[in-house]
């Protein structure tokens, strides 16, 4: 039986990127709709959406799957960038201090724990002083 069902998932298309924000979708939505709207619309849009996410996982067109997730990933690069640069700021990744150039508005990472230091802009050479 094992083997079976080893044989019939070859050569699916199991997860990506957009296959897991469409799963994360739709079970928002499903929560959602069970604790505040209670929609039989909102209810069939994520119905949908969780088996659109089935599908997705289940096929072997993996061409057509790997251009719909280069897209998205495409689309959505500003936002995970955003995402990205503030969570490294939040949680003081790695022990460094995290400042913006006045000049060009570019991110700098300077060392944590090296009191005041000169900091130049490797982009625009601004120079300023900072406290880390």
């Amino acid at each position: 039986m094992k083997e079976k069902f080893r044989q019939w998932m070859a050569g699916r298309y199991i997860g990506d990127p957009l296959n897991q924000f469409i799963t994360r979708f739709a079970i928002i939505l499903i929560l959602l709709n069970i604790i505040v709207f209670k929609s039989r619309t909102l209810s069939g849009l994520s119905l949908a959406l969780a088996f659109y996410a089935f599908y997705r996982s289940l096929s072997r067109d993996i061409d057509k799957r790997s251009r719909e997730n280069a897209a998205f990933l495409r689309k959505t690069m500003g936002l995970r960038k955003g995402v990205t640069r503030y969570r490294r700021r939040l949680f003081g990744e790695g022990g460094y201090r995290y400042f913006a150039c006045p000049s060009c508005g570019k991110e700098l990472r300077v060392p944590k724990g090296k009191g005041k230091v000169k900091v130049r802009c490797p982009h625009c050479k601004h120079e300023m002083e900072k406290r880390t």
